[in-house]
């Protein structure tokens, strides 16, 4: 694999909030959509050319651990680790802390697949393999 890992900075913003004044539960999925996004663009993967090859990728799993609350305007990072877990699965690890004492926040296990948007049929093209994975063809 090209890349270890990944990690990407920001800050909650006020109407990430629900009444409890805490980060919605699905601003967290939003939060790991953005960072997958960015991590593959830092790989050479546009999601958006994909989409005009034919092919788009998606969500097919995920699994969140919640282990403390983000308030309004605390800054976090987001890790973001990629490993191949089948011949057309990627598991994303990606865990959220807050700093500034590194706390961790939540841990999500994303599985993502590429789908041929025209069959509609999982595929992992070898130009893909090239981008995530150091191999040439």
């Amino acid at each position: 694999m090209k890349n270890e890992i990944f990690i990407w900075h920001d800050e909650v913003r006020g109407y990430e909030l629900d009444i409890q004044g805490i980060v919605n539960n699905a601003v967290y999925l939003n939060y790991f959509d953005h960072v997958r996004v960015k991590q593959c663009e830092a790989l050479g993967v546009d999601w958006s050319e994909w989409h005009h090859k034919g092919f788009d990728f998606v969500l097919y799993h995920t699994d969140i651990t919640y282990k403390s609350a983000l308030r309004a305007h605390e800054k976090f990072y987001i890790t973001s680790k990629i490993e191949r877990v089948s011949r057309l699965k990627l598991l994303f690890t990606q865990e959220i802390y807050r700093k500034p004492h590194n706390q961790l926040v939540a841990v999500a296990k994303n599985t993502v697949v590429c789908l041929d948007n025209k069959k509609n049929r999982p595929v992992f093209p070898r130009e893909l393999e090239a981008l995530f994975f150091a191999i040439s063809f």
